[in-house]
């Protein structure tokens, strides 16, 4: 920046600041305190921001002066005394100032131009062609006469350095005995560190940004290996010097000159042009760290030269002509191959590392030829030749002007090109910091506490601004593909809406514009305003590139889709209009249409709400930044507006003045009629829209409200009037004159026409998206159908607010203690008997009704009195002790609501009827629960815990079923005749044979039948088994059959005894007697006594069960007269079941014939029952199932 534009620079800042200070001052407030508001205040404070930049401008050029007055006081040093004894002072002062002064004009006017340039450092042995690379590497030297560079001498002349100041970098060359120190040790170590001191003083930071390295390949082809290890040896130590002096990491570069003495390299290399000389030959390492020390790949990157030598060979050697020269061309890649021992070794000892210092680090080695002078030397002749004795001869040498090869681009692209490889001073950064903490803390105890507020001040700002660099990276990766986009061809602004958004709300940005800065970043480093004044442009760019033109596209396309909705295009064009820049900005008139476009379009539903908020608020922002009318002109599609016009010159009067009037009320879009809003503080839990869209949705326009009707309708008539009329010919109509004055004529009667049907359309439309939310959906609190069912239920205040808003001849009340207001515009004259807004008003009397008193009560109150008695009703059902008594009731309740749902307007009846349905779903899922629950705990459990694993549910369980247990569970009023009665006959018919439920019922419809199957399957049990009341049969049995060889049988139940002898024999004949037999005479026969029928055997009662004490049932045999028995016998209440079991039980008729083999002899009974089911074969007890256990 040249000095004049410094100064004009400043002055353009001071009058801008006074500026501000002047207009923007008396705006300042702190507290209710305004200190710039009087005129001197600002006066004085122009004043001290003029003289702080007038003195900000002195230190600036005297530090900038000082700064160069040290650094030439450096480049003399003590030269000037030694060139003062050898006679050259003069000179050397004159080239100084001849450099100086060259330099500044080069620079303009900046006093620190030499430290704008990268300095390198370039070491090595005499003669290893240090100056003759620089000269000849074709750089650009601002202080060359002619045709030929120079340098300037400082610290000491040409003794010491020579300063080569170029257009890329400051290049220092020292001189070789600098390097090798071997002239006058002392001296020149003396030297060698006070001008690294120098150095150091100078550019504290960064003294150098590398260190070039220069050996010839001459040396290290002649010189013997003492020589080169002296070398090595120096330039490492100097190299350890400048790191222990310096204090910085610095990369090295290794070049090696004179390469056109290998034999073959100007054979080789003699075709390339200039470009290709310039280029670089020799391996730069591949790294990332600094510091790592990469000098044991150099044998390796030496191979990859040579072998990229050997791939150039065979072209070179098609292209040489020369038959010598092609000898020397195919033998060039052995010499440099021959040279890599020497020159792995010598970098090696250069960089070798170790523990016990710092090491340097070797960036690169490189290959380079200055000018072409001397002789070749081939290392292969010389080595074949001491193979076989014989005398080595030399090769031809190179003379005239020579050619530099790879150096340009090793120094401006590849060495200045890594400039920034250095690392700065640690120790000089500590001890600035540490110098600038004790400055503070000298000041005491108030300057400690500044410079902790601005420590403080400076993390927070370098927290923000770390936060608005990483939000701007996630800005970049969010928005990357909308960013990329250089024409916008859709207007889906979903697209951009996360991009926008984030810009908007990232750090600093203009979400937070009109935040104050927190306290602890301001104390004077606050960047906040910086920062926000960046991200405040970059949204404002990214509306106007992403925003603006969607919104544009839409608006284009919707007019283009619509082309006859000249209702629709009445609005849209303006606003297309104005958002091009063809027209003034009527900031409320485009927010209104956008947003009303956008809840009817691709935003629309309560999922989309945080859409619509964020486009609203960018649209905001967007009018907010939006420039002059004359400077915001975008390209328009002017055959759209055109056909537009069209489209309009065709609107009718009725339809353009009825637009104008919903135009004009859509600006109080605040003022609109919610469910949410006029329903009281439960509606949201009451209420719902439709699915997705939040209750705010069910709306409707300010324009179709009681107030609306008044203020924007019949308010705004004549004034609509008026402005239609003005706009005849601002659309391009070209309507008949006569038939526009007719519409003139009947204009208000018209629109009061049209308004109606709009206002019943908007209710109509906005009580459909209305739903009632699911009244028992929250059982069992029923928080829902509880406040439904309040004295401030939001049916009523819905209904209420219906009726005021559609009540619409109703005389406006007056605010109490509001100022007198002025007279209304004159009321518009309808036809005579024409009140307006009393057709409206009619069409909404079912609604009226619902909340006007009749007899004394309200329909709404009837109907909360439902929702009430229900709520109570499933409250009670969901206990126990009061179910039964609670569904009763319920039905009753229920069946007055559906009564009154059916004299509800819609979609309120229709509402009403799903809460019934949904009550009705709920009672029965409750009575089911209950039921189900009950069940378990009175029968189910108890039924199994008493029959399970038992006789005679099991056959042939040694457990059995308590009689007493036994009538507790299947008797009169017994558990699950208790449990059926009480809670299940109300929803089964038990009338028929096979039990059914009841179908007519809910509850019924939903019990399983298999249930009721195991509930009659008890009670035939009951039946049959407790015909008395108690458990127990009587029954009589008699004998059937009597085994052979028998002397009686007996039947043995519970006491009773059925006993049978065996029949009498025959008496046995006569014995004679001994007269009889003597005189042999027959026996008289004894006289026959008449035989007596046997009687049938008499039937034997008997019981079960028997008496306690006597339970069991058995079976004897009496087998002889001695006495012996065969016993069947079972023992317990179920005795008698078990022995039939042991048996076998054949039915004849109504005659149960049990046989049983006792002792290997068969004998049978007959058994009868009175009873319709005979409990002795009955399958019942075998084939039943627990109630609710399947």
């Amino acid at each position: 920046m040249k000095v004049w534009l410094l100064l004009v620079s400043y002055v353009i800042g001071a009058l801008a600041l006074a500026a501000l200070i002047w207009f923007v001052g008396p705006l300042v407030a702190i507290a209710n305190l305004r200190p710039l508001d009087p005129a001197w205040s600002r006066w004085l404070a122009i004043g001290l921001i003029v003289a702080i930049l007038a003195a900000a401008v002195v230190v600036t050029i005297v530090r900038r002066r000082r700064a160069e007055a040290l650094l030439a006081k450096g480049l003399e040093g003590e030269g000037a005394e030694d060139a003062e004894s050898s006679g050259d002072g003069e000179v050397l002062a004159e080239r100084m100032k001849d450099a100086l002064q060259t330099l500044r004009k080069a620079s303009g006017a900046k006093g620190d131009y030499l430290y704008d340039l990268p300095w390198y450092m370039i070491i090595g042995p005499p003669g290893s062609g240090k100056t003759t690379a620089l000269i000849n590497a074709g750089l650009k030297f601002p202080l060359a006469r002619g045709r030929t560079p120079a340098a300037i001498a400082g610290v000491g002349g040409t003794r010491y350095c020579d300063w080569w100041f170029t257009e890329e970098a400051v290049l220092i060359d020292t001189a070789g005995r600098y390097t090798t120190q071997d002239s006058d040790a002392k001296g020149d170590q003396k030297s060698w560190l006070a001008f690294l001191d120098l150095l150091k003083e100078n550019r504290p930071k960064q003294p150098i940004n590398g260190v070039i390295v220069c050996i010839s390949l001459e040396d290290l082809a002649t010189a013997g290996p003492e020589a080169v290890r002296g070398h090595a040896d120096a330039i490492r130590a100097r190299l350890l010097e400048l790191h222990e002096r310096l204090k910085v990491d610095f990369p090295v570069y290794a070049m090696f000159t004179k390469a056109d003495l290998v034999a073959g390299f100007v054979e080789f290399f003699g075709h390339l042009n200039e470009a290709g000389r310039r280029v670089v030959w020799g391996t730069t390492f591949q790294t990332d760290d600094k510091t790592l020390n990469k000098v044991g790949d150099v044998a390796d990157e030496f191979d990859l030269l040579v072998e990229r030598l050997n791939l150039e060979m065979v072209d070179r050697l098609q292209d040489e002509p020369a038959p010598v020269s092609k000898v020397q061309v195919l033998s060039f890649p052995s010499q440099m191959a021959a040279c890599k021992p020497a020159v792995a070794d010598f970098l090696g000892r250069i960089f070798e590392p170790t523990r016990y210092h710092a090491n340097a680090t070797l960036r690169g080695f490189y290959f380079t030829s200055g000018t072409q002078l001397g002789t070749p030397i081939d290392r292969l002749i010389g080595a074949l030749s001491r193979s076989f004795g014989a005398e080595e001869r030399a090769a031809g040498g190179y003379s005239g002007l020579g050619r530099s090869y790879f150096l340009t681009d090793l120094i401006t692209k590849v060495i200045v090109g890594e400039a920034g490889w250095v690392s700065t001073n640690r120790a000089v950064v500590r001890r600035m910091g540490l110098a600038r903490g004790l400055g503070f803390a000298a000041i005491g105890l108030g300057a400690a506490a500044l410079a902790g507020a601005w420590w403080v001040s400076f993390q927070r700002n370098s927290g923000l601004i770390e936060e608005t660099f990483q939000s701007s990276t996630r800005y970049r990766q969010i928005g990357e593909d909308v960013s990329a986009e250089t024409v916008i061809g859709d207007g889906d602004l979903s697209r951009p809406l996360r991009h926008l958004f984030h810009l908007r709300t990232m750090p600093a940005g203009y979400a937070q514009r009109d935040e104050d800065a927190p306290l602890a970043e301001t104390f004077g480093l606050s960047q906040r305003p910086r920062l926000n004044s960046a991200a405040e442009s970059t949204y404002q760019a990214a509306l106007e590139r992403h925003f603006r033109p969607r919104i544009l596209y839409r608006l284009e396309s919707e007019l283009r889709s619509r082309p006859q909705d000249a209702a629709y295009a009445y609005q849209a064009l303006p606003v297309y209009l104005m958002l091009g820049g063809r027209e003034p900005l009527v900031k409320d008139q485009v927010r209104t249409f956008l947003r009303n476009d956008w809840e009817q379009g691709q935003f629309r539903g309560a999922a989309n709400a945080d859409g619509r908020r964020m486009l609203a608020e960018h649209l905001d922002a967007l009018m907010e930044f939006d420039p002059p009318t004359e400077t915001r002109a975008v390209a328009l599609d002017e055959a759209l507006i055109q056909e537009t016009q069209k489209t309009l010159g065709r609107m009718g009067v009725i339809d353009r003045a009825f637009e104008l009037i919903r135009a004009a009320a859509a600006q109080q879009r605040g003022r609109d009629w919610t469910a949410k809003a006029k329903g009281g503080q439960d509606a949201a839990r009451v209420f719902e829209a439709r699915v997705g869209e939040d209750l705010d949705a069910v709306r409707v326009p300010f324009l179709f409200t009681y107030d609306g009707f008044h203020e924007a309708f019949l308010g705004r008539l004549a004034e609509v009037r008026a402005q239609v009329e003005r706009e005849r010919g601002l659309m391009g109509e070209v309507a008949d004159q006569q038939a526009l004055q007719r519409q003139f004529d009947r204009l208000e009667p018209a629109l009061l026409e049209r308004y109606g049907a709009e206002f019943s359309r908007a209710w109509t439309q906005a009580l459909g998206t209305l739903r009632i939310r699911s009244l028992t959906a929250d059982r069992p609190g029923y928080v829902t159908l509880d406040a439904a069912a309040r004295a401030t239920s939001p049916l009523i205040a819905l209904f209420e607010s219906i009726r005021e808003e559609t009540q619409l001849t109703r005389e406006r009340p007056k605010p109490a203690g509001a100022a007198p207001q002025p007279a209304p515009p004159p009321r518009p004259a309808f036809p005579q008997g024409v009140v307006p807004g009393a057709d409206i008003e009619a069409s909404f009397r079912a609604m009226h009704v619902v909340v006007e008193a009749q007899g004394g009560r309200r329909p709404i109150d009837d109907l909360i009195k439902n929702l009430s008695d229900i709520h109570q009703s499933l409250m009670a059902m969901a206990d126990p002790a009061q179910a039964a008594g609670a569904a009763q009731t319920f039905r009753t309740h229920l069946q007055s609501l559906r009564g009154n749902a059916t004299r509800l307007p819609p979609p309120f009846s229709t509402m009403m009827q799903t809460a019934a349905n949904s009550f009705d779903s709920d009672a029965t899922g409750t009575t089911l629960a209950r039921l189900g629950q009950a069940l378990a705990e009175q029968v189910t459990e108890p039924c199994r815990l008493a029959t399970s694993g038992r006789y005679p549910f099991v056959r042939g369980s040694t457990s059995e079923m308590a009689l007493a247990d036994f009538e507790k569970l299947f008797g009169t009023n017994g558990t699950i005749d208790r449990f059926f009665a009480a809670n299940l006959a109300p929803y089964a018919d038990t009338t028929r044979r096979e039990w059914s439920w009841n179908q007519t019922h809910p509850v019924g419809r939903q019990l399983p039948v298999a249930l009721l199957r195991d509930f009659q399957r008890a009670a035939a049990i009951r039946e049959t088994y407790m015909r008395t009341g108690a458990a127990g049969f009587a029954f009589v049995a008699r004998p059937m059959t009597m085994p052979q060889g028998v002397q009686s049988a007996r039947l043995e139940v519970n006491g009773a005894i059925l006993a049978k002898d065996a029949p009498e024999p025959p008496p046995p004949p006569p014995q004679p007697s001994a007269l009889e037999v003597l005189f042999g005479q027959r026996p008289r026969a004894p006289p026959q006594q008449p035989q007596r029928p046997r009687p049938p055997e008499a039937p034997t009662a008997m019981q079960w069960p028997g008496p306690a004490g006597m339970q069991k049932a058995a079976v004897i045999l009496v087998l002889d007269q001695a006495g012996r028995t065969a016993t069947l016998q079972r023992d317990g209440a179920w005795a008698l079941f078990r022995l039939l079991e042991a048996g076998t039980v054949q039915r004849s008729g109504e005659t149960v014939i049990a046989s049983f083999s006792v002792g290997g002899r068969d004998v049978a009974y007959a058994i009868n029952v009175a009873a319709p089911v005979n409990p002795l074969t009955s399958t019942l007890l075998r084939e039943f199932r627990c109630p609710g256990s399947r």
